[in-house]
């Protein structure tokens, strides 16, 4: 018994682990603010931040909030059905319905409801309003910070006796201070885009734990209650639970897509897309200008990401040429750019419906994040007959050492046919768990600094990223290399001019 009792208590420290590391500052999303979305380009060249309180959970932005549909799988944070206090509690007007918030609250709409409810023993209390949580079907409010594996009924057991013991012996309840606890610290947390059926539900909730509390502190025999060998909680590795948070969602979606919005601002983003605006109406304008959480919640909103088949989402098939698109292809399938965006939406598919289950499934990081620097690269001179081939170019930096072990740069795209010429955005490189890539995310401004560069050109020849579109460009795809020396201004003009490799 004392083995399993060990065990329940691992789980309910998962929870307060996970949500206790909720709130530490995501560098990469830190760096949303600082990314212009005009700083990435189309091939042609025709061109949320979340800070977080230190385990306090304070005021926090997630990756989308479409909470209005109740029924969708993403951003369901539909009611409980619960049972609040007395049957004289559920209306205060005669005749006349309580307020409801659209999926089966009913909400008490006066003040008297509340001093009803606390004349009710602990016992009363449980029954009436804590086990409509736990048999409730409805998401709690708890999916407003995790898309899955975190649900407030996962912390109530049919026994009252059982549910204090375990929450007491977590410490979510709080003997001494009751309106202290940590279980209604976690339930009182908020987002600063708060939808107000959220907010019903999340009142419910945290009315109902807080009179519980109150009354089962003074029951004699409930804080005589012992830890049985039933488990409550997530059965959910720490991993798992934080890897399906929404916080980490925006930062997945911040790093793989957002960091190269600018290939999407001058049709789609209602700063620069004037004309099409009058010509198909707002639907075009998916955008918001500096915030990628809201980008996020308008293209889910709009149908563009579909976590059916996340591959034929639109947003993904569009710009990568695979339907028809008024923009014209935006970069090539197989690119870097179109394995950054199937990264996010697979991940985000799978997190939304709660497919992660072990830690052995969730799916490793990019080995290098990437950063653009708005500086553009240009390369003349190459041979004709290439149009439309991808060619992948790989930075490195002369060091004190030599040439840097790892590239500092990369840039990819199509080459121009007509002009026998290839033009990238360039991105900032870096291995990810490196001092080099913490001071890359933390920088305001990112280029390459002036210096000697080593230029590694690989060309896809074949189409073996298109037939393959996990395939990486290696050496025998090496095309040769230029070295080149001196400063390096951002903008699409100049670029940095080097010829190709004879």
């Amino acid at each position: 018994m004392r083995a399993l009792s060990n065990i329940f208590m691992l789980t309910i420290a998962a929870l307060l682990t996970a949500c206790d590391n909720y709130f530490v500052e995501s560098p990469i999303e830190s760096s949303a603010e600082s990314t212009s979305p005009g700083q990435a380009d189309n091939p042609s060249h025709d061109h949320a931040n979340h800070e977080h309180a230190d385990h306090e959970h304070a005021d926090h932005e997630h990756a989308d909030h479409d909470h209005a549909d109740h029924e969708h799988a993403d951003h369901d944070h539909a009611d409980h059905d619960h049972e609040h206090g007395d049957q004289e509690s559920k209306s205060t007007d005669e005749g006349k319905k309580p307020d409801d918030n659209n999926v089966g609250i009913p909400l008490p709409s006066a003040a008297n409801a509340v001093a009803i409810t606390r004349k009710l023993s602990a016992t009363d209390l449980f029954e009436r309003r804590i086990l409509p949580i736990m048999r409730s079907e409805k998401s709690s409010s708890c999916r407003e910070c995790h898309f899955s594996g975190v649900e407030l009924s996962n912390y109530i057991h049919v026994d009252q006796a059982t549910t204090f013991a375990a929450l007491r012996d977590s410490g979510l309840i709080n003997v001494e201070h009751p309106d202290k606890s940590k279980i209604l610290t976690f339930i009182s947390r908020t987002t600063d885009d708060v939808n107000p059926l959220i907010a019903k539900v999340r009142a419910v909730e945290l009315a109902a734990f807080r009179d519980w509390i109150q009354a089962a502190v003074a029951d004699p025999t409930l804080l005589a209650s012992k830890t049985t060998d039933i488990a409550l909680g997530t059965k959910l590795p720490l991993q798992v639970i934080q890897h399906m948070r929404r916080d980490h969602v925006l930062r997945s979606f911040v790093e793989n897509v957002w960091s190269e919005i600018g290939r999407c601002i001058n049709c789609h983003s209602p700063d620069k897309n004037q004309r099409l605006i009058e010509k198909h109406g707002d639907r075009v304008s998916w955008i918001v200008p500096g915030n990628p959480m809201a980008t996020l919640k308008n293209l889910v909103a709009a149908g563009n990401i579909d976590i059916e088949s996340p591959d034929d989402s639109l947003v993904l098939l569009k710009p990568a040429g695979l339907e028809d698109h008024g923009g014209g292809p935006k970069f090539a399938p197989g690119s870097r750019t179109d394995k950054n965006y199937r990264r996010f939406l697979n991940d985000y598919a799978k997190s939304v419906q709660g497919e992660y289950k072990t830690v052995e499934s969730l799916p490793a990081p990019a080995l290098q994040v990437a950063i653009p620097t708005g500086q553009h690269l240009r390369v003349i001179g190459l041979p004709a007959g290439l149009g439309q081939k991808l060619l992948k170019v790989d930075i490195y930096r002369w060091t004190d050492a030599g040439w840097s072990e790892t590239r500092w740069g990369t840039a990819e795209n199509p080459i121009n046919g007509k002009k026998n010429m290839w033009q990238s955005i360039v991105f900032f490189t870096a291995p990810r768990d490196s001092q080099r890539a913490a001071d890359l995310v933390r920088a305001k401004e990112r280029p390459l600094p002036a210096g000697k560069y080593l230029f590694k050109l690989y060309l896809d020849r074949t189409g073996k990223t298109r037939a393959d579109r996990d395939y990486e460009l290696g050496e025998m795809e090496f095309l040769g290399e230029v070295v080149t020396q001196g400063s390096w201004q951002p903008g699409y003009q100049p670029p940095k001019i080097i010829h190709a490799p004879e």
